[in-house]
């Protein structure tokens, strides 16, 4: 499971910053806009994003 590729580098350079700012400074935020990239990433580049799996790693991310 660790070998596994994790959703947050699925996004390109800019979208991780724009993410990890979002987380923290405003991390009500980051659900919602984690949704809408994923819906973006899957419409225009057929890259299909995990959501609830990104959240997670987030929240992980967040606690550590």
């Amino acid at each position: 499971m660790e070998n596994e590729k994790h959703e947050f580098f699925k996004l390109d350079a800019i979208d991780r910053e724009v993410l990890l700012w979002i987380i923290t400074n405003v991390p009500k935020s980051a659900k919602s806009w984690i949704e809408y990239i994923a819906e973006d990433y899957r419409k225009r580049r057929s890259i299909v994003i995990d959501t609830e799996k990104m959240i997670e790693e987030m929240d992980n991310r967040s606690e550590s």
